[in-house]
């Protein structure tokens, strides 16, 4: 079972990346996956904190007055390795995001 962190304060967003992903699973015939969506960076902390495991995390860069790349920078400090992928519409971060091991940097909106 792969289990995916998904951190956006816009629930639209994180209703449209859910679906893109179960599609994506589907054209693959993958269907072991787990999706968590969260929408404040404390409600993610928080997950982890309760020794919640994540596989990948995908993370906005602007997540209400947070950063993504400063949640991605606590990640790393929990010793956790899962691949980051930041999805956004702002590019400016990207060196930074790069910084935390990032896996991929996905522009907003996705098709």
């Amino acid at each position: 079972m792969i289990r995916i962190a998904l951190c956006d304060d816009e629930g639209k967003i994180l209703d449209e990346v859910t679906q893109c992903i179960h599609e994506y699973m589907q054209m693959r015939n993958q269907h072991g996956i787990e999706i968590f969506s969260f929408q404040s960076v404390r409600a993610l902390k928080s997950a982890l904190e309760d020794e919640h495991n994540f596989d990948i995390f995908v993370l906005d860069v602007y997540i209400g007055t947070e950063l993504g790349t400063d949640l991605a920078k606590s990640i790393r400090k929990r010793g956790i390795e899962s691949p980051v992928i930041f999805l956004t519409t702002s590019i400016e971060h990207a060196p930074e995001s790069f910084e935390t091991g990032t896996l991929r940097y996905l522009i907003k909106p996705i098709n």
